[in-house]
């Protein structure tokens, strides 16, 4: 393709200098970027869950194992081969994990509804079902995933030393390399669970963002739709056709204000060539033709200059209204009102005034565009927006205004239709789904952040339960072994907060820009999660204030 246009460029080299041609896969085509990038977050969300919930599993087995010394201990001692110890040890993480992944087949079996009805950005022909190759891949994982989580501790248990397992489990003796390992572990679940929170408060920024920008076009009475002449009638008789039919919609009573326009406000038309004399080289810019009292309909409000009128018809001098992002775009040192602004059109270049400056369509990126009057181009198929007067529902203004185009044309049918909610919903659906998925994948995430600190520390506990009753036999405050219980929990939960602070500044915004975290956002999520560690130490701490020096120092 490239070879193609520098081709046309050197046998055209005036009509077809800046020509360029741009590839794309019929599946990309077909399912849409959006959607792909759903679809990229959501496998990007449950791959960071699924290695949290793999930590949290090998980190609940591996204490579970150190508390099991002994036991293991004696197993050796009167004849259990090693190679048995390791395959029970392991088989019991298999299990536990492969019936984990069964009870998530049944519960997907209801989630995939919830999909199938509330997430809007899915093409039609997609068919989200469970069959039996997920059924498999589902098995695969929750059997490597028993296998990873249960690797290290049947591996320890294998090489145990009998007498040195012994005689330190009967004295209590500190297991810190064993304790290190744990707490490794729950410092890599903070980190995962941080990077995954970031995310989830950066799409929602987003989110909030978006609804904030809304330039008053929300109300649920405006309705829009589309009327479509045969693509073969006379431009003339187009434009005859639609401005006289506009006029009967406004004379309904139950009518209070009605435009139409060549597309809706967030569909994307972009149109290549655009200059002005005050900014150098040629732009692309979107571009949409409106009706007289289109921004009003809207409320896009007016900024600069004015609005196309009823008197911008052919025949008189082109008139465009620029947003603000074209206005910085052609004329960043100027007024552009009064300026011109040069179109691309066949071999030659059309000439317009800037007559009007308004307000930016809420976007994660401004985008330049200009509106002009329905005067020059071939569009019989326009989007119609309708705002009903007053108490007027609906129903009863669709009503009175099919009867007017029934008498104005009757072959003529209005269709397409939906409420002006009901369409920025669907045009939010990507950013409100990927916001929704990772949420909910950060909550589950933090959670299982929590029960792998709670875990760890009740460990720890039990394991020092004759120290902590020797200490307070000695005098010691009861705030000091809360203390020095939370001192284990929040060394990992920092080391592991700065460990995902790190991953999450350090992140490729090519991987996915949506993953890109601020620092507000980071902020958050790292708050948020230091809390959750602080309340998954609460019950811990509330065990260690009631241990009774006498029961404590009893022998086993």
């Amino acid at each position: 393709m490239r070879l193609f246009a520098d081709q046309l460029g050197r046998q055209h080299p005036r009509e077809e200098k800046d020509f360029s041609l741009e590839t794309e896969s019929l599946r990309r085509f077909l399912v849409g970027a959006p959607v792909e990038q759903s679809l990229f977050l959501l496998a990007l969300a449950v791959s960071l869950l699924l290695l949290i919930a793999l930590i949290n599993a090998a980190n609940l087995m591996f204490t579970r194992s150190l508390s099991r010394l002994r036991q293991q201990a004696l197993q050796l001692a009167i004849g259990c081969s090693r190679s048995r110890l390791f395959c029970e040890s392991l088989g019991e993480s298999i299990l536990l994990s492969l019936t984990g992944g069964l009870a998530g087949c049944l519960l997907s079996v209801w989630v995939l509804d919830l999909i199938r009805l509330y997430w809007r950005s899915l093409p039609s022909f997609l068919d989200v079902q469970l069959d039996w190759r997920i059924a498999a891949a589902v098995a695969f994982l929750s059997a490597l995933a028993g296998l990873l989580a249960g690797l290290l501790p049947a591996w320890q248990a294998s090489r145990r030393d009998i007498l040195t397992t012994l005689r330190r489990t009967s004295s209590s003796s500190s297991l810190g390399g064993r304790q290190r390992g744990a707490r490794l572990l729950v410092a890599a679940e903070v980190a995962l669970s941080l990077l995954l929170l970031t995310g989830a408060f950066h799409l929602g920024g987003q989110l909030a963002a978006l609804d904030a920008a809304s330039p008053g076009f929300r109300s649920p009475s405006l309705l829009t739709f589309q009327i479509t002449l045969p693509w073969e009638t006379p431009f003339a008789e187009q434009l005859a056709f639609f401005r006289n039919l506009r006029l009967q919609f406004a004379a309904s009573p139950a009518v209070s204000r009605v435009a139409y326009a060549s597309k809706m406000p967030f569909d994307s038309e972009p149109v290549t060539g655009f200059r002005s004399d005050a900014a150098p080289g040629r732009h692309a810019v979107d571009l949409t033709r409106v009706s007289p009292h289109y921004f009003d309909v809207l409320s896009l409000p007016v900024l600069a200059g004015r609005a196309i009128a009823e008197s911008d018809s052919p025949g008189k001098p082109r008139v465009v209204v620029l947003n603000r992002a074209a206005a910085q775009l052609f004329f960043p040192d100027r007024n552009p009102i009064g300026q011109t602004i040069y179109s691309p059109w066949n071999n030659s270049e059309l000439k317009a005034e800037v007559i009007g400056v308004v307000a930016d369509l809420p976007s994660p990126n401004d985008k330049p565009a200009i509106y002009q009057a329905f005067q020059d181009s071939n569009w019989p198929s326009p989007s119609f927006f309708v705002s009903p007067r007053g108490t007027a529902s609906q129903q009863s203004t669709l009503a009175d205004l099919r009867q007017r185009l029934r008498q104005f044309r009757p072959q003529q049918a209005i269709h397409t239709i939906r409420s002006m909610e009901q369409y920025l919903l669907d045009e939010t659906a990507e950013p409100r789904t990927s916001f929704w998925l990772v949420a909910a994948f950060s909550v589950i995430a933090a959670l299982l952040t929590g029960l792998g600190v709670l875990g760890v520390l009740l460990w720890f506990l039990n394991r020092h339960r004759a120290e902590l009753g020797l200490r307070l036999a000695l005098g010691a405050r009861p705030h000091r072994l809360v203390l020095h219980l939370a001192r284990h929990g929040l060394g990992s939960v920092a080391a592991g907060l700065l460990a995902g602070a790190l991953l999450s500044l350090l992140l490729p915004a090519g991987i996915f820009p949506a993953m890109s975290p601020t620092l507000t956002s980071l902020t958050l999520a790292a708050s948020l999660l230091g809390l959750l560690s602080l309340l998954a130490m609460l019950y811990p701490a509330l065990r260690a204030l009631r241990i009774s020096p006498v029961e404590s120092l009893r022998p086993d």
